[in-house]
């Protein structure tokens, strides 16, 4: 007992477990985060909602006419099929 108490008084070793122990925390943040955080990639989302989700966000005030013509712009890009050479 009296060797790992020497061991884990040298610098190098207390910034070692100080490292581990962040790390570690970051981890588990992290899929507490992924837990509790709605699924935004999935499927369920399509242009009509997000469309009309803009569309409520500038009636509240949160962007400009200006905003939501060209969001509208991009989702009607994103609707249209690519075309590839």
């Amino acid at each position: 007992m009296g060797d790992l108490r020497a061991i884990l008084s040298h610098p190098a070793a207390l910034a070692t477990v100080a490292v581990l122990a962040v790390s570690i925390i970051a981890v588990v943040g992290y899929y507490i985060a992924q837990r509790l955080r709605p699924a935004t990639g999935t499927g369920d989302t399509n242009v009509e909602d997000l469309a009309a989700n803009f569309a409520e966000m500038q009636r509240e005030g949160d962007i400009t006419d200006a905003e939501l013509r060209r969001i509208q712009t991009v989702l009607g890009e994103s609707k249209r099929p690519s075309v590839e050479e």
